[in-house]
């Protein structure tokens, strides 16, 4: 049968690539459909729907087409249907698992063990797409940094494999990158994922990153308490200069009325003598002796009084060095991040 779909029923104003192809937006698409298998309503048939065979064989067309939004159409609307078709994959694997360990037959006829065997390859066949759904989950939360997101996917494929690389490797990245996360929780998945695949390329890649990251951590810490160490030191010298400078320019008063005083008492004394004096004695004439001046201290500047306006625009500008290298290390990171996930999508 052929379909014609007009844009708005197809991909709309998003357009569509696929490889080096590419649907430009607002393109009719006419689509050619084939049946390749009938599946009966009968729940008693082999191949109806409610069977382990088609159960598994829609999940692993839903991860598929889920693959393809995830690389074809980033980031929306690829974000949201990859996840809404990896949680369905994931969902009715999880069901039909569950059903079949409560159906699990005891005894151990031949009808019963060939039974047994084909249960097993499907059995087997759900939980290897379970397991990739969820890791995929984990893919596309760490893609659009989701990064809380991306730990509790992972987290769900370490319940059901604890040894799962891939679940490992994005728990440990998840938690590196998560500004809520620690470097020790990354450290502990890194750790489980190099006992599991100590060879695998990703693996160490990853390693050297956390112990770089690590590495700057510290020597942004260490410089953050050198600077304010040495901030500390120069307010309490400039505390000390202002308390020494302010105790030595206090004006001496005592000094400043003694000669005042002084003078007054010459005076008095030299009247009295010129009263009592007689004819024929001789009085000294007064004779006013040099006042003694005292200069008051002028107060000097403290250090931090002298350096207070450089400080502002010092710092400003300290400030912005510091923020400008802040945005050219996360384009860094960002370039570094984007680089890994153009590898994850290779390997989905």
């Amino acid at each position: 049968a052929v379909v014609e779909g007009h844009s708005k029923f197809a991909y709309g104003i998003s357009g569509r690539k696929h490889g080096s192809y590419r649907l430009e937006p607002n393109t009719n698409v006419t689509y050619n459909i084939s049946i390749k298998k009938v599946v009966s309503s009968n729940n008693d048939a082999a191949s109806s729907f409610e069977s382990p065979e088609f159960l598994v064989a829609r999940a692993q067309s839903k991860k598929m087409i889920g693959n393809d939004c995830y690389q074809n159409e980033w980031p929306d609307p690829g974000r949201s249907k990859a996840l809404r078709l990896y949680g369905a994959a994931s969902d009715g694997m999880i069901a039909l698992l569950a059903k079949e360990e409560e159906e699990s037959p005891s005894n151990d006829d031949d009808d019963n063990n060939n039974n047994n065997t084909t249960n097993t390859t499907t059995t087997q066949e759900a939980r290897m797409i379970m397991l990739d759904a969820l890791n995929n989950i984990a893919a596309v939360h760490l893609k659009a940094n989701a990064f809380g997101l991306a730990k509790e996917a992972a987290t769900m494929v370490l319940t059901h494999d604890p040894n799962n690389t891939k679940a490992l490797y994005r728990a440990a990245r998840a938690a590196m990158l998560d500004p809520a996360g620690t470097y020790e929780e990354s450290d502990a998945a890194l750790k489980a994922a190099e006992e599991v695949a100590p060879n695998d390329a990703q693996v160490k890649k990853l390693r050297n990153e956390l112990t770089r990251r690590k590495k700057e951590y510290k020597q942004r810490e260490k410089a953050m308490y050198s600077r304010m160490s040495k901030a500390m030191q120069t307010e309490k010298k400039a505390q000390g200069t202002t308390t020494t400078t302010e105790s030595s320019s206090t004006p001496n008063l005592g000094a400043e009325e003694e000669g005042p005083k002084q003078d007054n008492d010459e005076a008095t004394q030299n009247g009295n003598e010129a009263a009592t004096a007689g004819p024929n004695d001789v009085v000294t004439p007064l004779v006013r002796k040099p006042r003694r001046r005292v200069e008051k201290a002028i107060p000097t500047k403290s250090i931090f009084e002298r350096i207070q306006p450089y400080l502002i625009p010092l710092t400003t500008t300290i400030v912005l060095g510091t923020l400008s290298l802040i945005m050219f290390l996360d384009q860094i990171e960002k370039a570094q991040q984007q680089m890994m996930m153009n590898k994850e999508e290779e390997e989905l």
